[in-house]
């Protein structure tokens, strides 16, 4: 075993002598040289198609963790209360770690990890909230996972709940099927389908992210009359929910994606991702002025209350609270424990959770994931970042503490890998990080 070490390209070679005193104390000479065979073959050495047995490990562990993720999602969308849902969380969070420690990265993987997680750890430390950790590396787990194939496995999962929520309402068991609005508007007083999932607006929400996956799963199959039908449906969750907002999204999305598959220079024109990313920027600095506009309703300008009434009150309610909330006042680099308020707009949320410079780095990774999509030609990819980026600005659907309702989180951990290779799709070497200490410690002294 020890003199296989000095054959291999990934550890320079040193002291015989040396290297095994430092496998014997430091890792357990039996235990960790199983491990270690495995991380030293190059990857030119491994027969094609076959999967080293490490990596289907951490292949079941990432799509454990998914699958748990899913029924914690689904716990918390039910009507009733989890109390173990923080305990719970830990079980992904430790799977997809396996699937980290049992993934080859290259340099640029790991300089990546230590700073979207160095980022994401002071966060914490800052704030308290340990969601961007979980985030964090849920992200580097995604790599070798094939992108279509996991999210196939959240929508039939997701669909498959949805269903079961359904029937347990209707049965009496768990949940309401319908709702009464007790607000105010054309909505007082008015019963809305809920189907066991918390309230209306979680319903026709979820309806809608589970429509847009399935088009960027399925779309190749899709003809004009497979659009045809998700319009009706369309119409129908508004006139069973009475969500206007979702409506407009829905109508967007199918829209959207009838024009792309079916008009090749509209999906081929590098223009129309560099219009994505500019619209990014603009759903961003609308979140940022609404931040600083918003106050109590008395206070704020007639035109300003006009947008807010637009938006059904969305930019007054940030600072609905003795605190201010969600006013950019109360934004700070990392943010605080004591910024955990609820309200729609979700990149106003995101900011005022996690900090500025989180908010920052969550901004670079989306434009970075339109470009990728560009490259790629995953055009319905791109669909998916834009129709996020847009529900965004008035709902916070993504910006919670579930990893199954962020679609979006999963495209960017599957292009992060190609992100990370400027200028070149060729596969270059990769090692288990881990194995980082034993370069270093038994490296040459040459």
């Amino acid at each position: 075993r020890v003199e296989k070490v000095y054959d291999n390209d990934f550890v320079p070679t040193g002291d015989k002598k040396r290297m095994e005193l430092f496998l014997k104390s430091q890792v357990g000479y039996y235990l960790f040289s199983k491990m270690y065979e495995e991380a030293v073959v190059p990857l030119k050495q491994v027969p094609d198609g076959a999967i080293p047995k490490i990596a289907r490990i951490g292949n079941v562990c990432f799509y454990l963790g998914v699958l748990i993720e899913v029924i914690i999602m689904f716990l918390g969308k039910a009507q009733f209360t989890n109390p173990y849902e923080g305990l719970m969380f830990r079980i992904p969070f430790v799977l997809f770690a396996i699937k980290v420690l049992c993934t080859r990265y290259s340099w640029r993987d790991i300089i990546a990890m230590v700073i979207v997680g160095g980022v994401a750890v002071i966060s914490y430390l800052t704030n308290t909230k340990d969601e961007l950790v979980r985030f964090a590396v849920f992200l580097f787990a995604m790599k070798d996972i094939n992108l279509k194939n996991v999210l196939i496995w959240v929508y039939k999962l997701s669909v498959a709940f949805m269903i079961l929520l359904a029937l347990l309402s209707m049965t009496g068991i768990l949940g309401t099927v319908f709702e009464r609005y007790e607000g105010y508007g054309f909505k007082e007083g008015r019963w809305r389908l809920c189907l066991g999932v918390g309230n209306s607006n979680s319903l026709a929400v979820m309806i809608w992210a589970l429509m847009l996956l399935g088009i960027y799963l399925y779309h190749e199959k899709m003809r004009w009359v497979h659009y045809l039908i998700l319009t009706v449906l369309s119409v129908a969750v508004y006139y069973t929910t009475l969500t206007r907002t979702t409506l407009a999204v829905m109508i967007l999305t199918v829209l959207g994606a009838f024009i792309l598959q079916n008009c090749k220079a509209v999906r081929e024109s590098k223009h129309i991702y560099f219009l994505g990313g500019i619209l990014i920027l603009a759903f961003l600095g609308f979140s940022i002025w609404s931040a600083c506009v918003s106050d109590w309703h008395e206070f704020m300008d007639p035109e300003v209350v006009k947008i807010s009434n637009l938006l059904t009150g969305r930019i007054e309610s940030l600072s609905r609270f003795t605190d201010g909330g969600g006013h950019i006042s109360n934004w700070t680099y990392f943010s605080a424990p004591e910024h955990d308020r609820y309200f729609d707009m979700g990149y106003v949320r995101f900011f005022y959770w996690y900090g500025i410079i989180p908010g920052a780095l969550a901004i670079i990774l989306v434009l970075s994931s339109i470009r990728e999509s560009y490259k790629r030609h995953d055009y319905m990819g791109f669909l998916m970042i834009m129709m996020f980026g847009l529900f965004t600005v008035v709902e916070a659907h993504i910006v919670s503490v579930y990893i199954a309702r962020n679609y979006l989180l999963f495209l960017i951990g599957g292009y992060l890998v190609t992100m990370l290779r400027t200028g070149s799709y060729n596969k270059p070497k990769e090692a288990y990080f881990w194995i980082i200490p034993i370069e270093i410690f038994g490296g040459s002294n040459e």
